[in-house]
């Protein structure tokens, strides 16, 4: 047998009085009021985290904005190299041409 058991489980209201109805009001009240704070702390701490979504996402919109402008200088500078090289060949095979003519 193990005596733990054996013992009557204690009543958590044992030896005190019964609250009066008044106390039990404040009791309620006090119970809405901290659980008001603690919404009220849940709601802070939410938008806060919000803000700093949105401070982040910002961020990276303007992060996203240069790499995008980055893009659009590498494709341009592409081009004029395709122009460039382009030009060159065309010059070089001119200048292949004169030769052979000239050759003969």
């Amino acid at each position: 047998n193990d005596p733990v058991e054996d013992e009557p489980q204690p009543n958590y209201r044992e030896g005190k009085e019964e609250l009066t109805t008044g106390e039990q009001i404040s009791a309620v009240r006090r119970d809405i009021y901290n659980t008001n704070e603690d919404t009220s702390d849940m709601l802070d701490a939410a938008i806060q985290t919000g803000a700093n979504t949105n401070k982040q996402l910002v961020q990276q919109r303007e992060q996203l904005r240069h790499a995008r402008e980055d893009l659009d200088e590498v494709d341009e500078n592409n081009m004029e190299a395709e122009r460039q090289m382009n030009r060159l060949e065309t010059c070089c095979c001119i200048s292949l041409i004169i030769q052979c003519c000239c050759c003969c």
